[in-house]
């Protein structure tokens, strides 16, 4: 009998002494993913005030450059749109190199296609200073078909040191 409540008492506390090293075990994982995230939400807060060079950058909001690209293309202001890529565009979907009379066509060519076009519900994916991954759900109006479609497009904006887009393309 004895040893029964031995064998019971040493099950016990072996059982208490686990669930107790599992606890703290848990706490101190919760506590370091906390750590991690506060450490990358400042790190992408640094780097939405900071270039390269540690300097304040004016304004330069990536996301709200995006926020506000997305808008003159709904308004299908050329010249606005024109105004958000950098005089070096290195990419524009498909194309390389592209020149600004090749995109002004891109864009003639789809808004013939539709009647409107919008971008909704981003999602900004900071992968580092001057790039962003948006996953955007995209609707428009097909004039040939007569419907309103939705299409989830998962793009990548590439900014230069002016807060210009250098490259966008679908991902």
């Amino acid at each position: 009998m004895k040893r029964i409540l031995f064998l019971a008492t040493v099950v016990f506390v072996t059982l208490v002494s686990c669930d107790t090293d599992n606890t703290e075990q848990a706490k101190k994982e919760e506590e370091l993913r906390e750590q991690r995230l506060a450490e990358l939400k400042r790190k992408e807060q640094e780097v939405q005030n900071k270039n390269s060079n540690g300097t304040q950058v004016g304004n330069k909001n990536h996301r709200a450059i995006i926020q506000k690209f997305f808008e003159a293309e709904k308004d299908r202001n050329l010249e606005e749109i024109m105004s958000f890529y950098s005089n070096n565009i290195r990419k524009y979907y498909s194309f390389s190199n592209p020149s600004f009379s090749m995109i002004r066509s891109e864009y003639e060519a789809s808004w013939r296609k539709t009647d409107y076009a919008i971008n909704e519900n981003p999602v900004f994916q900071m992968i580092d200073e001057y790039t962003y991954n948006v996953k955007v759900d995209y609707r428009f109006y097909l004039i040939s078909s007569q419907q309103e479609k939705t299409i989830v497009s998962n793009l990548r904006f590439v900014f230069d040191d002016n807060g210009k887009i250098k490259e966008v393309y679908s991902l």
